[in-house]
């Protein structure tokens, strides 16, 4: 289908008085999120149209179509973004002005996006929908697109200034995830469907560094319906790390820090080291500054070392890591044996009301390290943890 790259154009008529977006703060320093939203009640919103819903905004060109907030099959929910097009030849774009300065940052929309072509064969009634970043002048810095017809999956070419199909396909009658990644220390943006990693390309303008705001939207808009659903921007410092630690054994209600290094590969040549405190479902999120292939090590105070081998930490980090830790490790060697079972058993019957609980010894070792399950008392469940345990070993 053939296109007019300047589609954007239009879209530089939006008023510039950019509304100030609340930018809500995560749960570490590291990221961000600019807006998140699965479009469902809880946050705000009702069945209806989606413009005026929490800052939601709408342009038309040539006849705006309709965007509605409904139970229609949505993803993981109770409500969608539905978008219908209306039958002409238009475009319809619906945004929320973000106004976000992201010099040195990496921005990330993800969402998830279904396809229910419409009953038409003809390759004019179809249309193409998807995600678009913009600057404050209204230009557009990149863009993700599903031609509903073919389900091919287009993105903007920032070098050729045209739409150019992705090798991905399959866009269409279920579900599919998107990410779009923009990167303002490089001029860069990537694209990942279903979570394959598209080829990266070349900005708009590889000079912008502020975002103004970001649009789902149809083009050509056919006889075409498109659910949206689970739409978040976030930004990130660079070289973030995000996983999970799965410490065994351990019941705890507040998780004990762990130390995270980051390796050169096949090696134990530390590069990036720190200690953090996960959240209380094990979480983590770290900021390295680090790009290009690594090794990642995680160790627990009382659990075992685990190395993950080759991990690629792109531009905009790298997600879903796990670390399962095996438990045992009172001394924090790396290793469950007989210096365990000493402390173990010179603490036994002590509680966390004991004068010195958390008080170390000369060799860093405290009270509390003998808890192996975190239950406030060093008893015969430690003991069975470390007996369960005894002589496993940590990656070194």
């Amino acid at each position: 289908m053939a296109y007019n790259p300047e589609v954007c154009g239009p879209l530089t008529m939006r008023s510039l008085s950019l509304v100030a977006f609340g930018l809500a703060l995560s749960a570490t320093a590291f990221s961000q999120i600019l807006t998140s939203t699965g479009f469902e009640s809880s946050e705000g919103f009702s069945n209806g149209s989606i413009v005026g819903q929490n800052s939601w905004l709408q342009f038309g060109n040539g006849g705006a179509s309709a965007g509605q907030i409904s139970g229609t099959d949505p993803q993981g929910g109770l409500q969608a973004l539905t978008l219908t097009a209306n039958g002409v030849n238009s475009n319809s774009y619906w945004f929320q002005t973000l106004n976000s300065d992201f010099a040195g940052k990496v921005c990330r929309v993800t969402w998830d996006q279904k396809v229910n072509a419409g009953p038409s064969s003809l390759e004019a009634d179809r249309s193409q929908s998807g995600v678009a970043i913009y600057d404050p002048s209204g230009q557009m810095l990149t863009g993700l697109m599903i031609d509903n017809f073919d389900g091919a999956h287009l993105f903007w070419n920032g070098t050729t200034n045209v739409w150019t199909p992705l090798a991905a396909t399959g866009g269409r009658y279920a579900y599919n995830r998107y990410s779009l990644t923009v990167n303002a220390t490089n001029g860069k943006s990537t694209f990942d469907v279903n979570g394959v990693r598209q080829p990266e390309n070349s900005l708009r303008s590889g000079t912008s560094t502020v975002i103004g705001d970001v649009s789902v939207g149809l083009r050509f808009a056919g006889l075409d319906t498109i659910q949206i659903d689970n739409f978040s921007v976030e930004k990130y410092s660079p070289g973030l790390i995000r996983g999970t630690v799965i410490p065994q054994q351990y019941i705890g209600a507040v998780m004990r820090p762990i130390v995270v290094e980051v390796r050169s590969p096949g090696t134990q040549n530390v590069v990036f080291s720190t200690t953090t405190s996960p959240s209380a479902d094990g979480t983590f999120s770290i900021s390295t500054g680090l790009n290009g292939t690594f090794d990642v090590a995680v160790k627990g105070k009382t659990h075992l070392r685990r190395v993950i081998p080759n991990v690629v930490i792109a531009d905009e980090g790298v997600f879903g890591l796990t670390w399962s830790l095996t438990n045992g490790d009172v001394s924090n060697d790396n290793i469950v044996d007989i210096a365990d079972y000493v402390y173990l058993a010179t603490n036994f019957g002590r509680l966390s009301t004991d004068s010195g609980w958390t008080t170390p010894d000369g060799a860093g070792i405290a009270p509390q390290d003998s808890d192996l399950n975190g239950d406030l008392i060093v008893d015969i469940a430690d003991y069975t943890i470390l007996a369960f345990n005894f002589s496993a070993e940590g990656d070194l």
